[in-house]
């Protein structure tokens, strides 16, 4: 090896800034633990008030957002009491973390399971609230109402086109743990062994040649080190990485490794799924618009309640989606970093995620003035009641 690799050509491979990682991160479990004790309260306290004070207005609206809600409460539930993800970021393992989990040893992969398909629930749910409030305001002989219960059977066609195929990409998405183990630990040795070299020679070495039908771009990506040589632009530009700071933690429990490979299908899902949406949702908006702004069908009344209606409505499902997207999308970056650092700001945005029920749940309360008014009214209420008792 020392013959072959040249001294003057060779240099030492990128490292990460690997700090010990931290296995328990207090401050992230008490938060999650005392949410996991408050959103309940809130989120059937919302329950509460769609079943008993709904108006007849609302007659069939309530049971929209009941499931609506329903199914937030249900992820909510999963997430902050069952599971309290924990993350090593940016490495993708984890374990979880709540006094549930760990005497029923559920793992981080049950937990995948069950709360990725809740997104195309509460997807649906979403959907089939805007559906209703524009099958109401619809004419009669539009070709769009399709049938008396039309809003219904597109729901139920949303539901299937995004659950079905996210069930499909959730098939093993979960690596052997063994091989995943050793994919982890394995990166820093392969980088010590090996020097790059501008002009690399066709040489396969020993220790790798069980890997030698797979390309280096594919094994890069993975946390593999496949081709003997590598070249030092590419390894300037690829950045390979070594973690001796995961080697500590691989013994916790319920531990759960997941590569780049086992999550490909659900990614490329997850990305489809979202590329379809976002044209949907603004037909809904226009539809909704336009539909409002027409004056042969609806009196002057109806149109102020129906466009009142609709811009609530917005904000009680925009506001929590972007409160959930926005840590969503800072855990992906956080994946795509190389600095265990940075684990902190994960656990953050882990926390955020978890605020998703009760912010919803919030918003329900706040939008529908029934709700609105008999919370206000019940704090009001005991207040006065504190205050009284204070004077006596």
């Amino acid at each position: 090896m020392q013959r072959i690799f040249s001294d003057e050509l060779s240099f030492t491979p990128i490292m990460s800034t690997c700090i010990n990682l931290d296995v328990y991160p207090h401050a992230y479990l008490t938060a999650m633990h005392v949410s996991s004790f408050l959103s309940p309260v809130v989120n059937f306290f919302t329950i509460f008030c769609i079943l008993r004070k709904s108006t007849k207005a609302m007659s069939a609206f309530k049971w929209y957002l009941l499931m609506y809600q329903v199914t937030s409460t249900i992820f909510d539930f999963i997430y902050t009491t069952v599971a309290v993800p924990v993350i090593f970021f940016p490495l993708p393992m984890g374990y979880t973390g709540s006094w549930m989990a760990e005497w029923f040893s559920i793992s981080v992969h049950t937990m995948f399971i069950i709360v990725i398909p809740s997104f195309p629930c509460v997807a649906t749910c979403i959907f089939g609230l805007f559906a209703y409030r524009i099958h109401v305001i619809i004419p009669s002989n539009h070709f769009l109402r399709i049938s008396e219960n039309g809003h219904i059977h597109a729901t139920v066609v949303f539901f299937f086109v995004y659950i079905i195929p996210t069930l499909v990409a959730l098939v093993n998405t979960s690596p052997d743990q063994n091989l995943a183990r050793q994919l982890i630990l394995s990166v820093g040795d392969f980088v010590r062994s090996v020097r790059c070299t501008a002009s690399p020679p066709p040489l396969v070495l020993e220790e790798e040649k069980q890997y030698s039908g797979t390309s280096w771009r594919d094994g890069c990506r993975h946390l593999f080190l496949i081709f003997p040589i590598l070249h030092i632009d590419f390894c300037h530009s690829r950045k390979i990485q070594r973690y001796p700071c995961a080697e500590p933690v691989m013994t916790i429990p319920r531990l759960h490794i997941y590569t780049a490979e086992s999550l490909k299908s659900l990614i490329i899902v997850i990305v489809v799924l979202i590329i379809m949406t976002i044209p949907m949702a603004i037909f809904i908006f226009c539809s909704a618009w336009y539909f409002l702004n027409r004056r042969d069908h609806l009196s002057a009344r109806t149109k102020r309640l129906q466009r009142r209606f609709i811009i609530f409505l917005s904000l009680q499902i925009s506001i929590p989606a972007l409160s959930l997207a926005g840590p969503i999308l800072g855990v992906v970056f956080l994946f795509g970093t190389v600095n265990t650092s940075l684990s902190g700001l994960g656990n953050v945005a882990l926390a955020a995620i978890g605020l998703h029920g009760t912010i919803n749940s919030v918003l329900v309360i706040c939008c529908n003035e029934p709700y609105r008014k008999f919370t206000m009214d019940l704090f009001v209420y005991t207040a006065l009641m504190e205050l009284a008792k204070l004077w006596n």
